[in-house]
């Protein structure tokens, strides 16, 4: 007959009280960091293992991801102003695209970080850029879309990582025929 086995990590829930005085930007940065930290742990083993590190290590390549990420956004809008919304998100998009081709053959933690801060540098202005873009579009066209832009991307990072560990769990490699 037919059975299955379904394993699953259900986490840990943790709840904190602050007694209704809010939490200080320490205490919010020290959550972030915990989450971070506490995501890379579900990191397939083969990463870990080719850039020679632990679940700590991951942390720190999603910390410095954001990091470049917060501080793009902090310069995204004096980039734009200088040029287009329209030309950083095809500078943006040209590099993101550009940085994902070397990453399965990253040797060390510390060029894997450097990577990563710059794919967040170009993340955060792209995020800027597509608002900004969609926003001016908006404004053209005279009726809302941005629920529409927000859904259609949630639904294609969905799809996309679905995709993705459907590959990975049927062994489907895009580097087969390097």
């Amino acid at each position: 007959m037919f059975t299955a086995e379904v394993k699953m990590n259900t986490g840990d829930v943790n709840v904190i009280t602050t007694q209704n005085r809010g939490m200080t930007p320490e205490e919010v940065a020290k959550l972030a960091m915990d989450r971070i930290i506490y995501v890379s742990g579900d990191a397939p083993d083969g990463i870990k293992e080719q850039i020679n590190t632990d679940y700590f290590g991951i942390g720190l390549v999603m910390a410095t991801f954001a990091i470049g990420s917060i501080i793009a956004m902090l310069f995204a809008n004096n980039l734009i102003k200088m040029s287009s919304a329209r030309t950083v998100l095809l500078y943006t998009s040209i590099l993101q695209a550009l940085l994902w081709l070397p990453t399965p053959f990253i040797p060390s933690l510390l060029i894997f970080m450097i990577f990563s801060f710059i794919f967040g540098l170009c993340y955060g202005s792209f995020e800027i850029s597509c608002n900004l873009y969609a926003s001016n579009l908006e404004k053209r066209e005279k009726k809302s879309m941005m629920s529409g832009f927000h859904a259609f991307w949630s639904l294609g990072v969905l799809i996309g990582s679905n995709t993705t560990s459907l590959f990975l769990e049927w062994n489907i490699s895009f580097l087969n025929n390097v």
